[in-house]
């Protein structure tokens, strides 16, 4: 059978896609293979979310053609989903095929290459998203391997349509997955990872109930789903992947805060610190209760990991909206800031706002918003110096030392106790690391021997 390369670009939730269909290939006899390398069949999981992500997965789609000029090569996902005519246009794209037809890929790309059982390829990359029913089938293992940390998907699709964005139309509207078979999956990866960690990730992960409807969005929706998940999950972490800030509730902060299986790490989407600007995204909270939920998490757990996506140079927004931005993030103190520019996204409403602000305006607002994020994290990293950490091992870091994450989501590289000859040995190990030292990156220590979860006095 042929060999399949995948190449993913953008979210968590496009990691989990990949994940079930590197599980689907493998089901059908194809053999999954690394992208640098040549392959059959080249996967790219597009990202749609800004017209530098549409960009990039044209170009990764491209390359793949050129490295293997007799490959299929396959544009898949989001930027299909919303753009099938541009998707399939692109230099070297044998199929272009959106989310509604993900359960298809297999059969598609099987009938491209006359292999038994394959199916037609008309239609493929029709459609946008609306009618992306139901989610692939269970990871099946072999989707995550040479990972530490599997992305368990929790729910899909969204209904907020927020002025600036196309994810409603790439992945419909919201189904859930039941609380047990998500309970069922993160209880397979400590069964057969061990003591490693796992996230929960959805598009949209605050409105997930069993059956997915908006009128069970909410941060309590979720409350159920952590218990169930704390109980099986053993001595292994989660970590929520993201919250928006309407569906972070006082009693889901908490359980981030204290429950002990759970990351101390928080992802809040501010977009912006301007409440005009927000009502003009579309994002239903204010800037001061966005902070009310910051504070509210630092009260509970000082050392908790807060980070953060803002958007900058939104139609309209003006120096005082950026300033208000920077004193929210100021008064926040994000643990990490994702910055962005806006970027017009066809059919969206911001697409029609007047008060586009100029590009050269853009660039120095993410530098200054950017130089700020790295001050705030090096403050935050700075409070670990002299202690213990908890590291889930990853891989190795720069000159060979063992890298991993702490519970706060703080990427930590250390030395000793066989790091540096042994730091593959480690991976997916949890180790205690005294820190020594701090910088806008992480932190950097030394390590005891691997320790157990759950040590005490070693929580972050």
């Amino acid at each position: 059978m042929p060999d399949v390369a995948f190449v993913t670009l953008g979210c968590k939730v496009n990691q989990c896609d990949t994940a079930e269909l590197a599980a689907a290939f493998r089901r059908r006899g194809f053999r999954v293979v690394a992208a640098t390398g040549p392959a059959d069949v080249y996967v790219v999981n597009s990202c749609a979310v800004t017209a530098r992500s549409e960009a990039k997965s044209r170009q990764a789609a491209r390359q793949c053609a050129r490295r293997s000029p007799a490959a299929l090569t396959v544009l898949f996902g989001c930027y299909p989903a919303v753009a099938p005519g541009a998707a399939a246009g692109v230099a070297g794209v044998g199929l272009a095929v959106g989310l509604p037809e993900r359960e298809r890929l297999v059969d598609l790309v099987a009938g491209a290459l006359g292999l038994p059982g394959g199916d037609a390829a008309a239609g493929a990359g029709a459609g946008a998203g609306a009618g992306a029913g139901a989610f692939g089938p269970r990871l099946a293992w072999g989707g995550w391997e040479g990972r530490t940390r599997a992305i368990v998907k929790v729910q899909e699709g969204c209904v907020e349509f927020c002025s600036y964005c196309v994810v409603p139309r790439a992945r419909g509207g919201l189904r859930s997955r039941p609380v047990d078979d998500v309970a069922a999956e993160v209880a397979e990866v400590v069964w057969r990872w061990g003591p490693t960690g796992g996230a929960l990730g959805g598009v949209w992960g605050g409105a997930r109930g069993e059956t997915g409807t908006q009128d069970e969005a909410g941060g309590g929706a979720l409350l159920p789903l952590l218990r169930r998940v704390s109980e099986v999950a053993g001595p292994a972490r989660v970590r929520l992947s993201s919250v928006e800030p309407m569906d972070a509730g006082e009693d889901l902060i908490r359980a981030v805060a204290t429950w002990p299986r759970l990351c101390r790490h928080l992802h809040l989407p501010l977009q912006s610190g301007s409440d005009r600007i927000l009502a003009l995204m579309g994002r239903r909270y204010t800037a001061g209760g966005f902070l009310r939920l910051a504070e509210l998490a630092r009260r509970l757990e000082p050392d908790i990991g807060l980070t953060t996506d803002i958007m900058v140079g939104f139609p309209g927004e003006e120096a005082a909206d950026f300033r208000a931005t920077l004193d929210v993030a100021r008064a926040a103190g994000f643990s990490r800031i994702h910055v962005f520019p806006y970027s017009p996204r066809p059919g969206t409403r911001a697409e029609r706002l007047s008060g586009r602000v100029p590009a050269g305006v853009r660039a120095a607002r993410c530098r200054e918003l950017a130089a700020l994020g790295a001050s705030l994290a090096l403050g935050f990293h700075r409070r670990f110096l002299g202690r213990d950490v908890e590291v889930l091992v990853e891989g190795r870091g720069r000159g060979g030392a063992a890298a991993g994450l702490t519970t706060s989501y703080v990427r930590c590289v250390f030395s000793g106790a066989g790091a540096r000859a042994g730091a593959g040995g480690l991976t997916g190990r949890l180790v205690n690391v005294r820190v020594s030292g701090a910088s806008a990156a992480g932190l950097t220590g030394t390590a005891g021997t691997p320790g157990t979860p759950g040590k005490q006095g070693c929580r972050y």
